[in-house]
């Protein structure tokens, strides 16, 4: 037993030798990817951005470059380095959003046209009702002057007095009780009174 632990080859720490072999793997892929030495534990990186932290001050959870807004802005891709295919749908998008605004110009001049017909449409049959209005009301004026003015039978006044009347009680929409006017001009029209 003396024989084996002796020995160099199990003296060597089996975990030591894993992470050797480890270490020197990633940094081949280091090297691949263009970074630099790599690290020699795993914890070094976390140390590091562990003191990196301490120099800035903290406030709520945030550091100050994010408060002030001062960190790196996302750079786009140069349009030369762009693929083949977003290239070509960018074209495509481009193309769309034209064809899409074109649409949409004529569009609004389709219903602008539109309101604007219909509007004269609404004027011609607003001023051809006012104009049936205007010549019905001048003609029930004519009318109701020329009977007002109708001296021809003399001691029928109450019955004009009467015509200019509504005797219907459920047409008047009056508040007051003119059931006792109506009774008079109802009674005088009948038995007019006689002049002395």
């Amino acid at each position: 037993m003396a024989d084996l632990l002796g020995s160099d080859e199990f003296q060597e720490d089996p975990a030591a030798d894993f992470l050797a072999r480890e270490q020197d793997d990633l940094a081949e892929l280091g090297e691949d990817f263009g970074e630099g030495e790599p690290q020699t534990n795993g914890l070094n990186g976390f140390d590091d951005a562990l003191d990196a932290m301490d120099d800035q001050p903290v406030v709520n959870g945030f550091d100050d470059e994010e408060i002030s807004g001062s960190h790196q802005p996302v750079v786009p891709l140069p349009r030369e380095s762009e693929p083949e295919s977003v290239r070509k749908w960018r074209e495509e998008k481009a193309a769309l959003l034209d064809k899409m605004d074109d649409d949409e110009k004529d569009e609004i001049l389709e219903w602008r046209e539109k309101a604007k017909k219909e509007l004269n449409d609404w004027y011609e049959r607003r001023d051809e009702l006012l104009g049936k209005t205007q010549t019905s009301n001048r003609t029930d004026e004519e009318a109701f002057v020329s009977d007002r003015d109708d001296s021809s039978t003399p001691g029928h006044d109450w019955e004009r007095v009467c015509r200019n009347c509504d005797f219907n009680p459920k047409g008047t929409k009056n508040n007051k009780d003119v059931s006792r006017m109506r009774s008079i001009f109802l009674q005088l029209k009948q038995t007019p009174l006689e002049k002395e």
